[in-house]
């Protein structure tokens, strides 16, 4: 026995409506009735029922009249309905089933043959149900499938990633590289409950979203409490240089480093870099290359409101002009010369306007 469902029987004669009615509600459904077609497309309209058991001849409006106008209703158009008629009427049946119906009974109405018919096409439509069901929750969990991804890798990685199945390696040149680090945060941990710390990490990789998206470059990943961006890598840019320098400047300017007494440090170069997923179960998409070791260095250099800069990021910088502070020999990295551009914090925080 399936669950109960909910049957409209349309019929203008009382006995034939009653009998079904009995029958129907034997079986443990719910029925409605209606005595024309009229009447049966009103009562479709303010509550569709799961099945139409449905008479042919009918005054004012027929069951051809019916048939018709569900099929140009999209939210009826998947109720069932078995058209009921005499032995005799054979031709009516076929236009009937022309018109939509599904299955057909003849009157007399055998108890036996209703119950299997009407319970097969309820359970049809059931089983049409549980199929939408099921394709709502797999197009549920690709969306948020792809909301991971998108979280994890860059849009234009996302996007080669659905249209080829992976994201070919590549070598890039005359990217920017930029490492923007909290200055003084290891301390900051130590003296600060690890709810807030986290906070603090999170407020300052949302920033970096939005400061590189605002400059035209991309984030790519937290190192710590380091974010890392890279301009002219999956996006082409003009001055990639000068966009990654707009993005220090506007996290510099982040509020919430003020309340807590912090501000920020970067190592900025220019160069080539090779790029590329790692991971299986969980990707990662990272860059590599002199240029990424450079700068990540670089930001390890002490201040606060600075931005340590490479002698090709300083030579692509055309305004302001970094001030050379020399050649020195980073960890891993051959001697370079190295240029720093102070850039002013927010009010009241004592930075300095840039030098020139």
């Amino acid at each position: 026995m399936t669950r109960p469902a909910r049957i409209l029987i349309v019929d203008d004669t009382a006995y034939n409506r009653d009998l079904l009615v009995e029958e129907l509600e034997d079986l443990g459904h719910d029925t409605v009735v209606a005595v024309d077609g009229v009447e049966a497309l009103a009562m479709v309209a303010k509550a569709p029922p799961d099945l139409i058991l449905l008479d042919l001849m009918m005054p004012r409006l027929d069951g051809f009249g019916v048939l018709s106008a569900l099929r140009e209703r999209p939210d009826a158009g998947e109720i069932p309905v078995i058209v009921v008629s005499a032995h005799h009427e054979i031709d009516r049946v076929v236009r009937g089933i022309e018109l939509g119906a599904v299955d057909h009974l003849t009157k007399p109405i055998e108890p036996a043959v209703l119950a299997a018919r009407v319970n097969a096409w309820l359970e049809r439509g059931r089983a049409r149900e549980r199929e939408r069901a099921y394709v709502a929750e797999i197009e549920r969990q690709r969306a948020r499938g792809d909301a991971l991804l998108e979280a994890i890798l860059p849009p234009e990685a996302v996007r080669e990633l659905a249209t080829t199945g992976r994201v070919l390696p590549r070598a890039h040149t005359g990217v920017a590289v930029m490492f923007l680090d909290v200055a003084g945060f290891s301390r900051f941990t130590t003296a600060t409950a690890p709810k807030k710390v986290v906070e603090l990490v999170t407020m300052m990789s949302d920033a970096a979203e939005r400061a590189a998206h605002a400059a035209g470059i991309e984030k790519l990943k937290m190192v710590g409490d380091a974010a890392v961006v890279a301009g002219n890598l999956l996006q082409p840019h003009e001055a990639p240089v000068a966009a990654c320098v707009a993005c220090a400047r506007q996290l510099m300017a982040e509020p919430w480093l003020a309340e807590h007494g912090l501000n920020l440090r970067g190592g900025l170069t220019l160069g080539p870099v090779i790029s590329g997923i790692t991971g299986r179960s969980r990707m990662a998409f990272d860059i590599w290359g002199q240029a990424v070791n450079t700068a990540a260095h670089l930001s390890g250099l002490p201040g606060g409101d600075v931005i340590y800069i490479d002698e090709p990021a300083a030579a692509a910088l055309a305004s302001p002009h970094a001030e050379p502070i020399g050649p020195m020999t980073l960890k891993g990295v051959d001697q370079i010369e190295v240029y720093k551009l102070v850039c002013a914090g927010p009010p009241g925080r004592g930075g300095s306007r840039p030098s020139r």
